[in-house]
């Protein structure tokens, strides 16, 4: 399979060594408004071509599929553009900016005939596949915890009163969209589509949303979902059972998991070196591979990214109704 690469980010650069690693695609392609940040990309990547005209890499019949990794606000767009252009589109998280947008693309990859996937890396990792194999041993689940606390490298700079993309609420930009959106999915994938969303959030003075504690009502279980880019994090998740609670040491790219039975016992499910956020991208390339491979437009993740959507939704509706942004 190979791909067109919109965007020249850091996380196109982890697909494209996914790419190359895992051997089942090439990436054949990069597109960039800056035909000099393109050429740099793609040389520092080992893409062979490069191109600032979008037109003529979806009109190519050489390329199979597009990977959008531009800025959330473009993704629209973009995916509609390679859409019609008849190529299946893996789109980086968020896949739309509300959930009618969503909505609207997911129809619109099944008109096309065409293979859509959200890409959402954490949910096609096999360590949530080891997490979900687990679940029964806690017994009766009463609550969860799922954590994404990461101070930002550019928020010292905010501190100091320069104001960069990453902390520009006007670009689509929060930490519900950017790291929020881990917890969230984690929870609809182990536990469901919430019956009611409760949000606390906090904003920074430019009404960037930059902290938030969402509480989740999964009918049997109530999941806590916290997120934020201005303070450093060192609690893990946790899955809380009759008989036993689970630890995972960070819920994007877990490298420990473990079992901890009421009597006392304890059991590793995982423990490996830790990995970094490029390393858990094979499991979302695999499943589109396969989605592509039996032409299941319509597949179930959908579901996923539109009931997490309109969490978002609410969460985001609810952050307008909150107290006013933390000067």
């Amino acid at each position: 399979m190979r791909f067109a690469l919109l965007g020249t980010g850091r996380i196109s650069g982890w697909f494209a060594r996914t790419c190359h690693d895992s051997g089942i695609a090439e990436p054949a392609i990069v597109y960039s408004r800056s035909q000099e940040r393109g050429e740099e990309f793609a040389r520092s990547h080992d893409i062979a071509a490069w191109s600032d005209d979008l037109d003529a890499i979806l009109a190519d019949p050489e390329i199979d599929a597009v990977y959008v990794a531009s800025p959330i606000p473009a993704h629209a767009a973009q995916v509609r553009q390679a859409l019609a252009a008849g190529k299946h589109v893996l789109c980086e998280k968020s896949l739309a900016v509300d959930l009618a947008e969503a909505e609207e693309l997911v129809e619109a990859a099944k008109k096309a005939d065409r293979v859509l996937l959200e890409a959402v890396r954490h949910i096609h990792d096999s360590a949530m596949e080891t997490i979900r194999a687990h679940l029964p041993e806690l017994g009766r689940i009463w609550s969860a915890s799922f954590e994404m606390i990461q101070y930002s490298s550019r928020y010292d700079a905010f501190r100091s009163g320069t104001v960069l993309n990453a902390f520009n609420p006007e670009l689509g930009i929060s930490a519900l969209a950017d790291v929020g959106i881990y917890p969230l999915h984690a929870a609809v994938q182990l536990f469901g589509a919430p019956r009611r969303t409760a949000a606390m959030t906090l904003s920074l003075p430019n009404d960037f949303q930059a902290s938030a504690t969402v509480l989740l009502d999964c009918t049997s279980t109530v999941v806590t979902c916290r997120y934020s880019k201005v303070t450093h994090g060192v609690t893990p998740s946790v899955i809380e059972g009759e008989d036993a609670t689970m630890t995972i040491d960070k819920i994007a790219e877990p490298s420990e998991i473990g079992l901890h039975y009421r009597d006392g016992r304890t059991r590793t499910l995982m423990s490996v070196p830790a990995r970094r956020p490029g390393d858990t991208m094979t499991g979302e390339l695999e499943v589109f591979a396969q989605l592509v491979e039996a032409h299941d437009v319509d597949h179930r993740f959908h579901a996923q990214t539109l009931a997490v959507q309109a969490i978002v939704d609410e969460i985001t509706a609810q952050a307008g109704e909150s107290a006013p942004p933390v000067r």
